[in-house]
């Protein structure tokens, strides 16, 4: 029984160092390439912001303020509102709420379908039949 708890142990450590040596690479490959650190830092902060769009808006998106329309960029609307008076900022965060969705759906989708037609001309090929 003692051995199969060192096993486990052992095996804890082993991918402990494996994940250590990973982060290590990941790191190396970010200081070399500081765009690279910087586009996932931004696409990290937007995915963020709109994974908690609705915890981090400032105000309705959708809702009309004719009295304040064309402001200019306040403590109270960070981005400025439109010519409608809806705040920009609620706006941004929501859209980008949206756009992620819809670029994740395209790449799932895209991939199921690529994978499929893989598959299907790969066996095709195999067997002969093209």
């Amino acid at each position: 029984m003692a051995r199969r708890g060192e096993a486990s142990q052992l095996q804890r450590v082993t991918l402990s160092f494996q994940l250590h040596q990973r982060l290590q690479s990941l790191a190396r490959r970010f200081a070399k390439n500081p765009n690279l650190a910087f586009g996932v830092a931004v696409l990290v902060a937007v995915s963020t912001l709109a994974a908690f769009a609705p915890l981090v808006d400032r105000a309705d998106p959708l809702k009309l303020s004719p009295y304040e329309r064309l402001s200019p960029p306040s403590a109270k609307h960070w981005f400025g509102t439109d010519p409608t008076g809806r705040d920009l900022y609620s706006r941004t965060v929501h859209g980008a709420r949206l756009s992620l969705l819809v670029g994740f759906s395209v790449v799932v989708a895209v991939s199921v379908v690529g994978g499929a037609l893989g598959l299907v001309t790969g066996y095709s090929v195999i067997r002969g039949f093209l």
